[in-house]
């Protein structure tokens, strides 16, 4: 009586045991990875032996994907013992990259630029030259003056869109160090010219220095013109 309710009890305490869960197959596991694969709306295929063995797992695994994409997923067993395997995925999407906005911020400036392609000797025309508005704060030397660049020689080959820079430029002499001038001083309505010479090269405009041919003695001029000067108000 005693052995038969011992037989008893031991037969209730194995019913009540939960069955063990078998471990996976590769071909169990590889089933799941398509089936999410499709629902997602992904190609590929797993990089996966079909005769591989994965751990039990008493509830349905996950299938998420990685965090570079679908390039490869997360099997995930949700059990209180749970474990992880990532598995590649053969011809998987990588998330796509979000775009970079567009900068806004970028500061720009107004500037002289070229009109199309030219070549080094080019002399400068209007035609060549107009008003744009180019990356950056400005350049050293940068041309702002449209008409101070018309009949200037290009030093450099320059691309259409650039900016155009003094160094870009042949110097415009109208006056060259040692050559012969003509020297203009005005006397209320009285125009007087007299000849010298240069000490100094410049251009329309600038300020030079040039010796009187009869007496020697340096002056303070303008260029006005080829060879031409003009004595500046009170300097002489």
């Amino acid at each position: 009586m005693i052995q038969t309710a011992i037989r008893t009890l031991f037969l209730l305490l194995m019913l009540a045991a939960p069955l063990r869960a078998e471990p996976l197959s590769g071909q169990q596991v590889s089933d799941l990875i398509h089936q999410a694969l499709a629902e997602a709306g992904q190609g590929g295929t797993p990089v996966l032996s079909l005769h591989r063995g994965f751990p039990p797992c008493s509830t349905p695994p996950t299938i998420t994907p990685g965090r570079a994409g679908w390039s490869a997923v997360d099997i995930t067993c949700p059990d209180i013992q749970g474990w992880t395997r990532r598995i590649r995925i053969n011809g998987g999407q990588p998330l796509a990259r979000a775009a970079r906005p567009a900068a806004t911020d970028t500061p720009a400036t107004q500037a002289i630029v070229l009109t199309d392609s030219l070549p080094k000797g080019t002399v400068l025309s209007r035609d060549h030259l107009t008003t744009g508005t180019v990356p950056g704060i400005g350049q050293d030397g940068q041309i702002t003056d449209l008409t101070s660049a018309l009949g200037r020689r290009l030093k450099v080959n320059l691309g259409a869109g650039q900016a155009l820079l003094a160094r870009h430029l042949d110097h415009d002499w109208l006056v060259r160090e040692g050559a012969p001038v003509t020297i203009q001083i005005q006397t209320g309505p009285i125009l007087i010219e007299t000849g010298g010479i240069a000490l100094q090269s410049g251009q329309l405009g600038e300020a030079i220095q040039v010796s009187n041919a009869r007496s020697g003695r340096a002056l303070h001029v303008t260029v006005t013109g080829p060879n031409k000067t003009k004595i500046r108000p009170n300097i002489r």
